[in-house]
């Protein structure tokens, strides 16, 4: 009920009788039980969502990158986030994690964390090397070309840069 008053108050809910509508703006939340490292890391991640929820041409956009990568790409994308449990059947919320995941972080950073990732997947499943394991040689840069794009189209269209959020508080 404190979340719904505050979302009225601030105009991102507007009462119309007893139901709600939208209004401006949105809500991005995270966990205060990470370490402060991993909280600003996901709060951008999550600002990333609130940028791709806001803008059409950034998704269309970000939708472009992801039907030009390899399928193998794609896949990796898929394991990599049905590990964490997404739901890798909804294309618009894998195209939105996608992106949210290679922006939460400098480009700079984008192919040595994602190759722990797919090193850490194929520590659990090692079954999978085939299917990502070439991802370590034959598509070495995969991640910082698809994190260079992302950030260039955030760039074009917003003139924020990956991992670059400058997080504000409403007084």
């Amino acid at each position: 009920m404190l979340l719904k008053e505050i979302l009225l108050a601030n105009g991102v809910l507007k009462s119309s009788g007893d139901r709600m509508r939208p209004g401006e703006g949105g809500i991005l939340s995270i966990s205060r039980s990470s370490s402060e490292r991993l909280r600003w890391l996901f709060m951008t991640h999550e600002c990333y969502h609130g940028v791709f929820f806001s803008s059409d041409e950034f998704i269309l956009a970000v939708t472009q990158i992801w039907k030009n990568l390899a399928e193998e790409e794609r896949n990796f994308w898929r394991i990599f986030l049905d590990m964490y449990g997404y739901n890798v059947n909804d294309e618009y919320l894998l195209i939105n994690e996608f992106q949210a995941y290679l922006m939460q972080q400098d480009t700079s950073q984008a192919d040595s964390y994602f190759r722990g990732k797919i090193n850490w997947i194929l520590s659990m499943k090692p079954h999978l090397q085939g299917s990502l394991g070439f991802l370590l040689s034959e598509y070495g840069d995969t991640f910082s070309r698809s994190a260079v794009a992302v950030e260039n189209a955030a760039y074009s269209l917003t003139g924020i840069r990956a991992g670059d959020l400058v997080l504000k508080r409403k007084k």
